[in-house]
């Protein structure tokens, strides 16, 4: 029985430490990544998209909540580290998708998400939560977010995504070589929900800051 109690309680303190660091990480890139004023780009949408008259928010047209489209953010990334927020369709069976992709990538007809084909989103499926890859494996979440932040760190191949509601960690792609113009891309599948982009403070109204000789990109570690 204290043998038992005390795996318990050795387990809650492996937990709570992993808890702080997801947390400490978090904290970590707030500091270190800009904060990203993305506005939508109403040109890129699908047709079947409407996008809010301050481009800040995305939702299917009535008519076609059971197609779907994507949309970019209208400023591309080139350099630098930076982040944006998004409140997301929460517990009403919606399909949606989020993070970057290349400037040229294939957004017509029926296509699908991966980093082979210049991708690197997570999103909602009907079968989970999942990173899109050439084999969508659900996540095991804590908790579903009604608030993604998304971080990219162009220099060092880096995107990541995190539960904005609870600081935990959601996923991160493998380091990628990243060329050319990234766009912050948003996309709708299903449902009657919206992607909005959150207000942020500190977001400047400019272009990240590129960072020439950027030291590498390490997370710290909880004592």
């Amino acid at each position: 029985s204290h043998r038992v109690c005390s795996l318990t309680a050795w387990r809650k303190a492996q937990l709570y430490a992993a808890g702080v660091k997801e947390i400490n990480a978090l904290d970590w890139r707030q500091e270190k990544f800009q904060a990203w004023p993305v506005t939508l780009d109403p040109g890129s949408a699908d047709s079947s998209l409407v996008v809010s008259h301050e481009r800040r928010s995305v939702a299917l047209k009535e008519a076609c909540e059971d197609s779907g489209g994507s949309v970019l953010g209208l400023e591309g990334i080139t350099a630098g580290r930076c982040h944006w927020e998004v409140e997301v369709p929460y517990g009403d069976g919606s399909e949606w998708f989020l993070g970057v992709c290349r400037e040229d990538v294939e957004r017509t007809g029926w296509y699908t998400e991966s980093p082979e084909k210049g991708f690197w989103v997570v999103g909602q499926f009907e079968a989970g939560f999942c990173p899109c890859t050439k084999d969508p494996t659900p996540l095991p979440l804590r908790q579903l977010p009604r608030r993604v932040g998304v971080f990219l760190d162009y220099s060092e191949g880096d995107v990541s995504f995190y539960n904005m509601t609870d600081g935990s960690h959601i996923f991160s792609f493998p380091r990628a070589s990243f060329s050319g113009t990234l766009f912050p891309y948003f996309r709708l599948k299903s449902g009657v929900g919206s992607l909005t982009i959150c207000p942020m403070a500190g977001a400047p109204e400019g272009l990240p800051v590129p960072l020439n000789n950027s030291p590498s990109f390490e997370e710290p570690v909880s004592p």
